[in-house]
């Protein structure tokens, strides 16, 4: 059976939401309907708050340990920018932007 193996940049990436604290420990499997709210409505991610942002982040990293290439498919679709984007938006410290 073939698997998908991460580009350095996504493996990187992952590595690095582990060490800077964005996955974090919930229950992300009772909040993958939210989750997918804010995938299908992009729209969503303008106001999304830190917490949201850390519960995408943390249900993208753990759902491909179970869904192999999820977290890929999230990065080629777009979301994921979107999300590090809005991370920006909030770092920056204009959080209704």
């Amino acid at each position: 059976m073939p698997w998908e193996e991460h580009s350095k940049e996504v493996s990187q990436l992952i590595s690095d939401l582990y060490e800077n604290g964005f996955v974090v420990n919930f229950d992300w499997p009772s909040w993958k309907t939210s989750a997918n709210g804010y995938i299908e409505d992009a729209e969503r991610l303008k106001n999304a708050s830190l917490d949201t942002l850390q519960k995408l982040l943390t249900t993208h990293v753990r759902k491909d340990r179970f869904c192999e290439g999820h977290f890929s498919e999230m990065v080629r679709c777009g979301h994921i920018r979107a999300v590090l984007e809005r991370l920006l938006v909030l770092r920056n410290g204009n959080p209704k932007e």
